[in-house]
């Protein structure tokens, strides 16, 4: 007997070692701490040989902000005329990134392509360089193929402004309210730097944002204008603030780099709380990671910079920022003599279209891209609650919209699991008694789920790993005599059939709330499946498939639709 109990003391602790101690997370429901940004997509990534694997990819992280870095040397290498007040600058054009693979952008295409894709898309386009025709510094930027600001001639710095803002009205066909620039990037980067475009004072910031604003407003005065996408500090943006620039920005916006999640988080943070004393919108335009390489060679191809990643979101999803673009949706390969750089740059959230890093795998998605694409899926819209939890080991963010309470968890510990409790407190007439779990560093679909009994479940996070909670109410019925049976059903499905009852054709149709993989199945009254159409994964809106009769006997049918994150099922009849 005691040797049973030994062997039993050595497995508990074994276990116990093994699984680490229970961590408790306290939500309170009532209690909203911020608000997730407003905005939220990518440093804008095309190639237009591969429009498809892109369009993919936007679909699966659905922005509602693009931001495009401006590169002044490609549209107006030269001045385009000698009379500013009649632009004659293309956008409609190509930059070949390599040659070699024939892979090239055109930024005209793309932006159409958006734009179709998701109609009231926000485009924000940052002024990145000043061609060295117009630059009263040549020769700063990418090895001397520009230059850098201020300019040495208003009159033209202001015609490339508003021929920016007609391309975005006028050929784009974006409302004016649907764009945002920002005249100037990183005006206290080192001179070192190899994106280094701006060499003037702070009165030059206010007069170029003064020349910028006077020439937007020609265009529409509805057009948003910000800066001054300061790298890893405030204090130019006080200086710029102070000196004037405040009556000519609508919002502001700053980037942050780091060594690593914590320290970028600080930035973050500090960053914030300075602006917010100006009461005016911000926006976090560009993050990086310099853990995972220098400069412009980081990457993110690992789990280690998925877990990262994904502490940044808690962060900047808690920080009440108006809008985020990350900087940049995918790493890309330069062979082309014409720019200043060569060979493989990083930053992406997937690889390039060689598969520099991936041996030789083209586009291969990483962790951390799957990460942006819950957030940007599941967290949209949402209030940030206040959360409580034991462990320093466990970083948490609660929120909640609509019907539903999203709770994601990261486990900083690389050896153990960490078992959770988790007491949701406050809930009010909401009756929460089911959840299902996401990995969000591996795709956007349910690898688990369970019961809540009492407002409390628990569940065993693994090792050095996130997990996504959807907790909501579980509705579970049979076919009701109406013909309608729905479990975690969408609130926005919207789902008909129509006719109903049909002879040999009808339609079905039905409204997606987010991005997902959807499934069709037909069964007939005796519970078997006559029909199962695996229609891929759809993108957020309304949705119309034909279903054909002719192959069917007359009869009842039950048509059952599935996603990602719920199921629903219609009756209908069949006749001949």
């Amino acid at each position: 007997m005691r040797k049973i109990n030994l062997h039993f003391s050595i497995f508990f602790l074994l276990f116990f070692i093994r699984c680490g101690s229970v961590q408790t997370i306290e939500i309170d429901y009532s209690q909203v701490i911020s608000k997730g940004p407003d905005y939220f997509g990518w440093e804008g990534g095309w190639i237009s040989e591969d429009s498809l694997v892109f369009l993919e990819r936007y679909r699966l992280a659905p922005p509602n902000l693009i931001r495009i870095q401006v590169p002044m040397f490609l549209f107006e290498p030269v001045n385009d005329n000698t009379n500013p007040d009649s632009s004659e600058i293309r956008f409609n054009i190509d930059a070949v990134y390599d040659i070699q693979y024939g892979k090239h952008t055109n930024y005209d295409e793309f932006l159409k392509r958006l734009v179709r894709e998701y109609p009231g898309i926000i485009i924000n386009l940052n002024i990145w360089d000043c061609a060295n025709w117009l630059a009263s510094t040549p020769g700063t930027f990418m090895g001397g193929i520009s230059g850098a600001f201020p300019p040495n001639d208003y009159s033209e710095y202001e015609e490339f402004v508003r021929s920016l803002a007609f391309w975005l009205s006028d050929s784009i066909g974006l409302d004016p309210e649907n764009i945002l620039l920002t005249f100037v990037n990183e005006p206290n980067a080192l001179a070192s730097f190899p994106t280094h475009a701006f060499t003037g004072t702070v009165d030059d910031l206010v007069l170029m944002a003064q020349h910028a604003r006077s020439a937007l407003d020609q265009v529409s005065p509805d057009i948003r204008m910000g800066g001054i996408e300061e790298y890893m500090s405030s204090s130019m943006t006080n200086s710029f603030m102070n000196a004037g620039g405040d009556q000519y920005v609508d919002f502001l916006t700053f980037h942050v780099y780091g060594n690593g999640a914590s320290s970028i988080n600080q930035r973050i943070s500090n960053i914030v709380n300075d602006l917010s004393t100006y009461q005016i919108p911000i926006y976090l335009t560009e993050m990086g990671d310099q853990a995972y390489g220098p400069s412009i060679f980081i990457n993110y191809n690992s789990l280690d910079a998925g877990i990262d990643l994904t502490r940044n979101l808690i962060q900047i999803w808690k920080s009440d920022l108006t809008g985020f673009s990350m900087f940049r949706l995918n790493n890309t390969y330069i062979d082309n003599p014409f720019y200043g750089l060569s060979g493989w740059i990083g930053y992406g959230l997937f690889e390039d279209w060689r598969g520099t890093n991936t041996n030789g795998v083209a586009y291969a998605i990483f962790p951390g891209y799957w990460g942006f694409a819950n957030f940007y899926t599941f967290l949209d819209s949402t209030q940030v609650l206040a959360s409580v939890n034991s462990s320093s080991e466990i970083e948490v963010i609660a929120a909640k919209k609509a019907d539903s309470l999203f709770l994601l968890a990261v486990n900083l510990n690389e050896t153990f699991s960490q078992s959770l409790d988790i007491t949701l407190i406050n809930t009010g007439s909401n009756v929460f008694n089911h959840f299902q779990v996401i990995n969000p560093l591996e795709s956007l679909q349910i690898i688990d789920s369970g019961f809540i009994n009492l407002n409390n479940f628990h569940y065993q996070l693994p090792e050095k790993s996130a997990r996504l909670f959807r907790i909501r109410e579980k509705i579970i019925t049979g076919i009701h005599s109406e013909g309608q049976s729905e479990v975690f059903t969408s609130s926005q499905l919207n789902l008909s059939v129509f006719p109903n009852p049909f002879n040999n054709l009808s339609t079905i149709q039905f409204n997606l709330d987010h991005p997902q993989k959807i499934l069709l199945k037909l069964y007939n009254c005796r519970g078997q499946c006559v029909l199962n159409a695996d229609e891929g994964f759809l993108s957020q809106g309304k949705h119309r498939k034909i279903l054909k009769g002719n192959n069917l006997s007359s009869g009842v049918y039950y048509l059952q639709i599935s996603g990602t994150l719920f199921s629903s099922t219609q009756k209908i009849l069949l006749l001949k």
